[in-house]
């Protein structure tokens, strides 16, 4: 295996613990304010975002998204009031699923030397991804939290545990 192999493995993984919490959710649940927590359909956009856009950015390249997408689902973006302004939710899963396969290609095609390379400067936002590599660790990572975040949601909606 490869590291790259390896890091696309890590951030599938990641994708498919983070996706398990949420697949008895109904749209409702999406939609649903619960406390502070962000709601599903935010997270779920969020994670769709940020995805490719840590991995695609952090090569210099553009994340392949949908127009208006990061001013919606980026980091530090303001939750609207209204969730309905959001793209509905099948068009979310599958921007969700879309990006996750492209980034899936992306990393696969990488090369030992191209992880070892420098991370795009616009990644200068996170001092501590130096490299590529750094940074597709910090995907995985970034995803895991999310996963933390749908799982919390899942407890405050009632759901039951999944273990």
């Amino acid at each position: 295996m490869t590291w790259s192999e390896y890091f696309a493995a890590q951030l599938d993984r990641a994708r498919s613990i983070a996706l398990s919490v949420v697949k008895d959710f109904d749209d409702q649940d999406f939609y649903t304010r619960v406390d502070r927590v962000n709601p599903g359909v935010w997270i779920l956009g969020h994670m769709a975002n940020s995805e490719p856009g840590i991995v695609f950015s952090a090569l210099g390249e553009e994340p392949p998204l949908p127009a208006d997408w990061d001013s919606w689902f980026r980091l530090g973006a303001k939750v609207l009031d209204d969730l309905q302004q959001y793209p509905e939710l099948p068009e979310i899963r599958r921007v969700l699923d879309d990006s996750h396969k492209q980034t899936q290609q992306r990393i696969r095609s990488l090369t030992d030397e191209d992880l070892l390379a420098s991370a795009h400067p616009d990644m200068q936002v996170f001092p501590w991804l130096k490299t590529v590599r750094d940074a597709l660790g910090f995907a995985a990572i970034h995803e895991c939290n999310h996963g933390g975040q749908l799982m919390l949601l899942r407890k405050l909606l009632g759901k039951p545990g999944l273990v």
